[in-house]
């Protein structure tokens, strides 16, 4: 438990770092350089988010508390929580890469199109993770953290 603690708030102080070194170190005009270190900001979030469903079982345990009653196995648990952070991990590296890029193109796609597709990504996965964890019972105010989080994911269209 302490160690998982401690991974948290090592992951929690590279984030902020990255966000602080990013627009430090971005060059071009300061509207170019707030944008750039407002990507990693909200990106960032699920970045760290996926790692630490890698690396802890804070995201399984929870899982297994909250669905205890409806008789979901630890394995099923374990996969879609898994799934999830692949999924996190993957949008959230597609959408930095295509800010960060200066190339029309990335890997054979329109860089314009896999940024769209990775924010698209994620506000779905925000909106399923808000399902599965905060409707039953009603949890407004992380309800409308995730709203907040879509909203900035939104803006960076």
């Amino acid at each position: 438990m302490e160690s998982s603690k401690t991974l948290e708030a090592g992951l929690i102080l590279i984030f902020t770092l990255s966000v602080f070194f990013t627009y430090a170190l971005t060059k071009g005009e300061f509207k170019i350089r707030i944008e750039k270190a407002a990507s990693v900001a909200i990106v960032g979030m699920y970045f760290i988010s996926a790692i630490d469903k890698f690396l802890t079982d804070s995201d399984v345990n929870r899982l297994m508390i909250k669905w205890k009653d409806i008789g979901v196995s630890k394995i099923l648990i374990r996969f879609i929580v898994y799934f999830g952070g692949f999924w996190e991990l993957l949008s959230s590296v597609a959408l930095i890469a295509s800010i960060f890029t200066k190339e029309k193109e990335l890997l054979g796609f329109s860089v314009s199109k896999i940024r769209l597709y990775s924010i698209f990504s994620l506000v779905l996965f925000t909106l399923m993770a808000t399902l599965m964890i905060y409707v039953y019972p009603f949890r407004p105010l992380p309800i409308i953290s995730n709203i907040n989080s879509i909203g900035g994911l939104l803006a960076l269209v």
